[in-house]
């Protein structure tokens, strides 16, 4: 059976456009790992899902730059498939299912109103359920071979421990990172040039910064937006650590070469080494939306401004927002609580001008008329880490180079086969 897929794989690719054969269209092959095929639907319903949720803009000069990181991904998703399945691990429709609602509650939409944005753009919902699928498979995969051989001993959280105390009073970083690979050097401009591209489009403003490595970072910590926690002074490579000595808190870096490849930086707060140290800003605030249609004539908009104006002079603090959603038949969402650098740019930058209780002022998009409340902003005091949390991080660590380890050995003994 491997083989004949194999083949059909190839008879695929071969083919410059799509091909007919018993009556059924066989789509043409953007890409063959192993035996199976990448569609060149497959490549354009991921670029248009990984532009939307990015931020980066929807042109042709973007997707032309992307394409190489797409079909990697893609590629990379098969090998860690086709690696799952070779270990007899099935993930269900129904983790999936939870895996897409996560991502739904991340962007602040129901399950419902993340099918529709998708619907409106023109993207299967399968693109993104394929996407949680190959991720959800990868992590129980990689938690089932390296877990037990990367639990780390008692001398290894000492050492930890005494490089903590070392550290006191020296500067620490609050970094999110994107990091893409070079695994062979004809990849190497393509991944610098993209890297450009990236760095460009956030620098502009066009991008956020955790949307960007949702989609393309290729270190663990993709899945939070990058973030990579408090760094201190020489636990990054050197070179990275001189870039972190040289930007400004909410400024992010060049792209910076290592031995592994590209790193973009996010400086999100630097604060001295120490304990009972503000360790950064939580918000809690609450979302409400007026239902209104896209369209809507004089006396509409009239109407429904009148019903923003009254919405927001009944809100005094987030415990006024269920009565005052109901006098205006509106909807609002239970109460989110974040750190910042892990709320969303465009969201923070409304947080940060807000008094507690208060509400902005509505912002029309495709779901209605959208007013945000902020409920409360405090600052968190940094605590010593427990050995417990130090053990996990360093297992998280050796786990995480062991995945690296792991998917680079799988492409170099892969056939791939890249047809555009």
């Amino acid at each position: 059976m491997r083989v004949l897929l194999f083949v059909a794989a190839l008879l695929m690719a071969a083919s410059p456009a799509a091909a007919q054969r018993g009556g059924q269209v066989l789509e043409r092959a953007a890409a063959v790992v192993n035996d199976e095929a990448i569609s060149l639907t497959d490549l354009q319903s991921r670029e248009k899902l990984i532009l939307l949720s990015s931020g980066l803009p929807d042109t042709p000069e973007t997707r032309e730059r992307i394409r190489p990181q797409v079909i990697r991904g893609l590629v990379d998703e098969a090998l860690q498939r086709q690696e799952a399945r070779r270990a007899n691990l099935l993930v269900s429709n129904e983790d999936v299912q939870r895996g897409v609602a996560s991502i739904a509650g991340q962007n602040r939409m129901s399950v419902d109103q993340l099918r529709r944005m998708l619907d409106q753009n023109g993207i299967p919902l399968p693109t993104m359920e394929n996407q949680v699928r190959a991720n959800i498979a990868w992590l129980r995969l990689i938690q089932r071979r390296f877990g037990a051989a990367s639990q780390v001993g008692e001398e290894d959280v000492d050492a930890a421990l005494r490089q903590l105390e070392e550290n006191v009073g020296k500067p620490e970083y609050l970094v999110a990172e994107i990091y893409l690979s070079v695994d062979r050097p004809e990849q190497e401009g393509e991944v610098r040039a993209l890297a450009e591209r990236l760095y460009e489009q956030m620098r502009q403003g066009g991008a956020s910064f955790p949307q960007v490595a949702r989609q393309f970072s290729q270190s663990a910590g993709a899945a939070t937006g990058g973030d990579l926690g408090w760094i201190q002074q020489g636990q990054l490579a050197q070179e990275l650590d001189e870039v972190l000595a040289t930007i400004q808190p909410g400024q992010v870096s060049r792209p910076t070469r290592s031995a592994g490849g590209w790193h973009i930086l996010f400086l999100r707060d630097r604060r001295i080494a120490g304990y009972g140290q503000p360790a950064g800003t939580e918000y809690a605030w609450r979302q409400v939306i007026i239902p209104a249609p896209r369209q809507l004539g004089a006396f509409e908009l009239l109407d429904l401004a009148q019903k923003e104006t009254d919405l927001i002079g009944r809100i005094n603090g987030c415990e006024s927002v269920d009565a005052a959603v109901r006098a205006a038949g509106a909807t609002a969402e239970a109460v989110q609580t974040a750190m910042e650098g892990q709320v969303p740019a465009a969201l923070t930058r409304l947080l940060v001008a807000l008094r507690p209780g208060r509400a902005t002022m509505a912002e029309r998009s495709a779901r209605g008329s959208l007013i945000v409340v902020l409920c409360e902003r405090r600052e968190i005091a940094a605590t010593k880490p427990t050995r417990e949390q130090i053990e996990q991080t360093l297992v998280n660590e050796r786990i995480e180079l062991a995945a690296r380890r792991l998917l680079r050995d799988l492409r170099r003994a892969a056939f791939v086969d890249i047809r555009i």
